[in-house]
């Protein structure tokens, strides 16, 4: 279960950091 939620927590950090360049590339 950690492992699980180990990944979504950095499955939710991957996608800030892409919203924020998506940003920046606008």
């Amino acid at each position: 279960v950690q492992i699980n939620k180990q990944l979504l927590d950095n499955l939710a950090i991957s996608e800030a950091e892409y919203s924020m360049i998506l940003e920046r590339l606008e």
